[in-house]
């Protein structure tokens, strides 16, 4: 995953980078001629800025570029065509200087592609070697076709064949959409939200389910007894001192909520034990004493309760321990439909009355109650489309896992961050619609470089084809394109808080 540190790094490579491909221009200027009538030379400063970048974003690893290792092709590339630059210098002296640079740059962008091939890091990767193998027979048919048909000279038309190769360079879209993830993410932490690659801001971007756990995530976690009920010959107090007996040792919030509201007691118990979703158990008087949930018939007095005493399989007793929503709960669900989420959900483990109450206070669209750990995972599963999930506890670590974006709390257990995709780091859900937005316009921004860049190629291409095309117009279509890309993505820098 990316850190924060690597927005500090890159902003440094940025700079060197500017300052390499100035001197980069001077050697290809002095192996290949002014610039002025031979515009090819200007591939050699692309290459050498596009080298210097790679070579540090490549290193930086994780989720900073996922294309790290096709960046840093493109600096083999880069230095090779330099080194063809001093030796094809003397064929100036028997052509012209721009057929001399327009081959240097031709066999510059061919190794480039071999090396995208060679070190482009797998299959994630966009795979140039069929479009590399498309361009190159495409530049050889332009090349010998026409003129064996009769429609002009060979010179003229390798010269059309070189035009498309320079034109079909993936500068613009290899440099520009691995800046775009990396700016997001920038963005996104700037908001509070720590975003562990760029799959999980494009997860966030397109999901349309949003579920959300019910305690510490929608609620404020701080849990107090609200209401005990004795079932039996037990008193309420009793009730509460032999519920805090048996969740003594467990890390749960409501076995903590309890356990400090309860009166000292000396209450002997052995064999503890603690079932995820469940709850506790012990060894009573000979008796198994349980605390948790309960799947039998309740009395109407203990309906809204939510934590369940039973002694030898008998129900003794029962505690209702509420919480708070939180403030921006509401509003945050609001904000979410508005940008469009198709379905918002609420799921628990509590009674069905605690999570109706805390369903219909922040506006879900709807909730599900009762669940095991289990049970959240085949919900969210059973979801159309994509799915962003929001919890903070150590039970909604699967869940957190199996959505395409998990989102942990910052002040949850580390078990669900470790498991998470993102973590709100402010420990409360404003910056989540926020997130959401800039995810989206992330993803708008790659849409709109990768359209446009590949319009613009796709039309020097076929004027090429048909011998219309000058050498400047694939020089603009590639560096001039990768430029403007760069410049659009450069606007994810400004997003603030």
């Amino acid at each position: 995953a990316c850190s924060l540190g690597d927005a500090g790094l890159m902003v440094s490579v940025i700079q060197n980078a500017m300052l390499v491909a100035g001197l980069v221009t001077l050697v290809q200027l002095w192996t290949i001629g002014p610039i002025g009538a031979r515009l090819p030379c200007i591939m050699g400063t692309s290459s050498g800025f596009i080298g210097v970048m790679s070579g540090v974003a490549g290193s930086m690893g994780g989720g900073v570029v996922a294309y790290g290792g096709i960046l840093g092709a493109c600096f083999i590339g880069g230095i090779f065509e330099m080194v063809l630059g001093f030796m094809l210098k003397p064929l100036r002296k028997f052509f012209p200087s721009v057929v001399t640079g327009t081959v240097v740059t031709a066999i510059g962008l061919s190794l480039i592609s071999v090396g995208i091939n060679s070190f482009g890091g797998g299959n994630n990767n966009p795979d140039f070697g069929e479009m590399t193998n498309l361009f190159v027979g495409l530049a050889v048919l332009i090349a010998v076709v026409p003129p064996l048909v009769g429609l002009g000279t060979f010179s003229k038309w390798i010269y059309n064949a070189l035009v498309v190769l320079v034109a079909s360079c993936p500068c613009a879209i290899v440099i520009s959409v691995p800046l775009a993830y990396f700016s997001g993410i920038g963005a996104a932490s700037r908001q509070g939200v720590l975003i562990k690659g760029g799959k999980y801001l494009e997860a966030l971007a397109t999901a349309k389910n949003f579920v959300f756990d019910k305690t510490g995530t929608l609620t404020t976690g701080k849990l107090r007894v609200a209401k005990t009920v004795s079932l039996s010959d037990y008193s309420e107090d009793e009730i509460l001192s032999l519920a805090a007996a048996v969740e003594e040792y467990s890390s749960h919030p409501i076995a903590r909520a309890i356990c400090r509201e309860a009166n000292a007691a000396d209450i002997t118990l052995s064999n503890f034990s603690e079932t995820a979703g469940k709850g506790t158990s012990a060894q009573y008087e000979g008796k198994m004493l349980c605390c948790g949930s309960f799947s039998g018939e309740v009395p109407s007095n203990a309906a809204d309760c939510n934590v369940f005493l039973t002694l030898g399989g008998e129900l003794i007793g029962a505690v209702k321990v509420a919480d708070t929503v939180r403030d921006e709960s509401a509003e945050v669900i609001s904000q979410l439909k508005s940008l469009g989420a198709q379905n918002t959900v609420m799921l628990t483990g509590d009674s069905e009355v605690a999570a109706k109450s805390v369903a219909s206070e922040v506006g879900v669209d709807s909730c599900r109650a009762r669940l095991l750990p289990a049970d959240k995972l085949s919900a969210v599963k059973s979801l159309d489309g994509g799915v962003c999930f929001v919890g903070d506890g150590i039970n909604d670590a699967p869940v957190l896992t199996a959505s395409d974006c998990g989102v942990a709390m910052g002040l949850g257990s580390e078990a669900a961050i470790e498991a998470a995709d993102a973590v709100l780091s402010s420990g409360t859900l404003h910056a989540l619609p926020k997130a959401v937005k800039t995810a989206r316009r992330t993803m708008r921004t790659i849409r709109t470089n990768i359209i446009f860049a590949l319009a613009v190629k796709a039309a020097v291409i076929v004027l090429a084809c048909f011998g219309l095309a000058a050498i400047w117009m694939s020089v603009v279509a590639d560096t001039g394109v990768c430029v403007l890309c760069v410049l659009y993505t450069a606007r994810l820098l400004k997003i603030r808080k």
